[in-house]
């Protein structure tokens, strides 16, 4: 190898160690902000200035930084001005990422409240309550590293079983192995489940004061039933600026899609 490309090589490392601790620490500034801001949001909070603490949460939330503990401080900083439709909102958003938060889901149950549309829910078997509660045990997120850990799990044990000689151990390590990979193959299935349908089915939150449903997607059709602000919607298809929402009864119809913020 000559001078010149041993140089280049060395400069080549040089530039990627800088890099690296480049990125690591501007990775633990951007933490450190946020912490300080959370820090500030929730020392604005306990002072009554809500408006104030919101701004900070909001910073937080457009660092591209998201928690379900920023979220539910938002959303209770908006309750107490009484912005009832963006408190559902970052509840509902804080839900996403933590499903069997005692406080959130209490806090969502009392924003609710206060809202003027009350639907009764469309009733479910047992058993698709038991698929939902299942499911929604865990985010997203959560289902994705559990799949991996028990894939890894499922595979290491085999191995074990491969190499182990003895017939007592082969046998063991066969039935853990068999034991977490039927775990893998059910906690894969269910975060499929639960990843296509974020993906397919919208839900939002109306942010209009009322909004009017339609029969179909212009205001030249039968108005169906109108909502009002707060209101959890699932939209089940757009078009151009209309979407064809449900609600919790099963009435659908279709509305103007400005009136509705997006949950996911």
């Amino acid at each position: 190898m000559s001078l010149t490309s041993k140089l280049y090589f060395k400069i080549k490392k040089i530039l990627f160690a800088v890099v690296l601790i480049f990125l690591f620490c501007n990775a633990t500034i951007i933490n450190d902000s946020n912490e300080d801001l959370f820090k500030k949001g929730n020392d604005l909070y306990n002072n009554g200035l809500y408006e104030q603490a919101i701004e900070s949460y909001q910073k937080i939330i457009d660092d591209d930084f998201h928690s379900s503990e920023v979220y539910f401080n938002m959303a209770n900083s908006f309750y107490k001005i009484g912005s009832i439709a963006e408190s559902i909102f970052y509840y509902e958003k804080a839900k996403q990422l933590s499903p069997n938060d005692k406080d959130i889901l209490n806090n969502i149950r009392f924003a609710n409240n206060m809202t003027i549309d009350l639907i009764e829910e469309l009733p479910k078997s047992q058993l698709n309550l038991i698929k939902i509660q299942v499911k929604d045990f865990f985010n997203i997120e959560q289902w994705t590293n559990i799949t991996i850990l028990l894939s890894w799990f499922s595979v290491i044990l085999f191995g074990l079983y491969i190499w182990k000689n003895r017939p007592q151990t082969k046998r063991l390590f066969f039935i853990l192995g068999l034991f977490f990979f039927l775990s893998f193959l059910s906690s894969f299935l269910i975060g499929n489940s639960k990843n296509n349908e974020s993906e397919k089915i919208k839900f939002a939150i109306i942010f209009d004061k009322k909004i009017n449903i339609q029969e179909e997607p212009n205001y030249r059709s039968d108005e169906v039933f109108n909502l009002h602000e707060g209101t959890k919607v699932m939209v089940l298809e757009s078009l151009d600026n209309w979407g064809k929402i449900r609600i919790q009864n099963g009435s659908e119809g279709w509305t103007e899609l400005k009136g509705l913020k997006f949950l996911n």
